[in-house]
């Protein structure tokens, strides 16, 4: 026989309200009695019914989460660090993942609204009319985007990163150590996110006077192992002919950094005393590799805590929102971090 608040009710000699509020930490329980009610829930083994727990109240505790990029390491530890948030407050969260397919996007949204959640948080697709997070957002349902500023076509509260900021930063910091001959490499599949990198550097490029230009690699629209792997191979053979025109490289991520560097110690040149190279989302590797990567660090922890945060927020007050209200929408700054890649011109 399951055991309800009711049973723990008698057994305590209390009401089944102050059994209810005091699991739910209400305040107006004294410390003590809530202590106690909790031990003796523990010892019966009671486990709330979320659901019925909804169809009363509205709230069944649970995040519909759907996720771009399992593959990539920031996108996986903003996903943990969000998911850890939510668990800490009570919170199940729902992860689907979406290949970047904007149909599938609709999909998922539905099927997770059919399991009752409370809220969402998406990383929408890259292109795509968004419809059901369209119309969630004008039924003022509680969601937060990670990246969405770029994406979408209307608001929604959002966190993203200031990726044109950091754009800049890597060619600042490349010319601010001398060098004039930059290159920004990035994949031919380029989205949102990389595109504003580029734009960024191209304004920094500018500023500074060097000369810059943009190498697009076609790696394919596959998995980030695969797409490493033929990074290295065609920087190998870019490298092989074209080395000698640049002094820097900088790269839309860690992981081209590290097929450039691999690709130019293939062919005998040093790193960074030829060529200095720069990377972006100080990813572990970058830390840990033979030779450090200097790169550009995005606060991938802290955006998953601010998105479950706004989203916790809006949860509890979406029936008192207004319809006509403010989005929330935070961008965080992006850090440079220096380490062997990049160094000062030797004398030649």
């Amino acid at each position: 026989m399951a055991v309800t608040t009711v049973t723990i009710a008698e057994i305590a000699k209390t009401t089944q309200a102050t059994v209810s509020r005091a699991l739910r930490d209400d305040p107006s329980i004294s410390p003590k009695t809530r202590q106690r009610i909790k031990r003796l829930a523990e010892e019966l083994g009671y486990r709330p019914n979320l659901l019925a727990r909804g169809l009363v109240g509205g709230d069944t505790y649970t995040i519909g989460m759907i996720t771009t990029g399992l593959d990539v390491e920031v996108h996986s530890v903003k996903i943990t660090a969000f998911e850890e948030s939510a668990r800490n407050k009570g919170y199940l969260t729902i992860t689907a993942f979406n290949p970047n397919e904007p149909g599938l996007e609709d999909k998922l949204i539905i099927r997770l609204l059919q399991r009752s959640v409370d809220g969402f948080v998406i990383y929408p697709a890259e292109h795509g009319e968004h419809k059901e997070l369209r119309a969630l957002v004008e039924k003022n349902f509680p969601i937060v985007t990670f990246n969405g500023d770029g994406r979408l076509d209307f608001q929604t509260n959002d966190v993203s990163l200031d990726y044109y900021e950091g754009g800049k930063i890597q060619i600042e910091h490349l010319s601010a150590i001398g060098r004039k001959r930059i290159a920004y490499i990035y994949p031919v599949f380029s989205c949102y996110t990389i595109d504003q990198r580029v734009s960024g550097a191209k304004e920094a490029a500018h500023n500074a006077g060097v000369d810059f230009e943009l190498i697009q690699i076609d790696t394919g629209n596959s998995g980030q192992r695969v797409q490493t792997e033929l990074a290295y191979e065609k920087l190998r053979e870019f490298f092989r002919k074209n080395a000698s025109r640049f002094d820097a490289i900088a790269c839309h991520n860690d992981l081209f950094a590290l097929s450039a560097i691999r690709a130019l110690h293939q062919l005998g040149i040093k790193v960074p005393d030829y060529i200095a190279v720069i990377g972006f989302d100080n990813i572990s590797a970058s830390e840990f590799s033979m030779l450090t990567i200097s790169t550009i660090s995005q606060p991938a922890e802290q955006m998953g805590l601010v998105a479950f945060q706004t989203l916790e927020a809006l949860v509890k007050e979406k029936n008192s929102r207004e319809s006509e209200h403010e989005f929330i929408r935070v961008k965080l700054k992006p850090e440079l971090v220096v380490r062997e890649s990049t160094g000062r011109i030797v004398d030649c």
